[in-house]
């Protein structure tokens, strides 16, 4: 186990802070089991989580 190093803000009912883990590390996690299931869905995640909000910034 790991030491979390990422704060969220306390969730405030949108379903913004309710997150439990940053999408980049999901992303990456899922990147390294190098299962092409898991790899297709870390793509996914990418565009939906990860690409997008930094395209709307």
């Amino acid at each position: 186990m790991r030491r979390r190093f990422w704060h969220f803000p306390q969730a405030d009912g949108d379903g913004d802070g309710d997150a439990c883990v940053p999408p980049v590390l999901v992303y990456a996690d899922l990147l390294a089991t190098g299962d092409a299931r898991c790899i297709e869905t870390a793509k996914r995640l990418y565009e939906t989580h990860v690409v997008r909000p930094v395209r709307q910034a």
